[in-house]
């Protein structure tokens, strides 16, 4: 992912969410609030996000570029629907 992971942990938890940089810790957070995660990656990493998105327990969380954080951080907004996911 560009920016570099450290990067957009900062930049997540400078908006007041919480960025997950190792499985357990997405695991843990995407089990009780499946809806409110989502899943930053680039396509280099693909697989890899999409092993993390089965272990959703009721829903896929979308797998997104770091775009969505950049965009979603200068417009004071997140737009899902704007930026595709991969």
């Amino acid at each position: 992912v560009k920016p570099v992971p450290n990067d957009m942990r900062q930049i997540i938890e400078c908006c007041g969410g919480t960025a997950c940089t190792n499985k357990s810790q997405f695991t843990k957070a995407a089990s009780p609030i499946d809806a409110k995660v989502f899943i930053i990656s680039c396509l280099d990493d693909k697989a890899e996000a999409q092993e993390l998105q089965k272990q959703c327990s009721s829903s896929k969380p979308g797998i997104y570029s770091a775009e969505l954080i950049l965009t979603s951080v200068i417009r004071q907004e997140i737009d899902f629907k704007r930026l595709v996911n991969f």
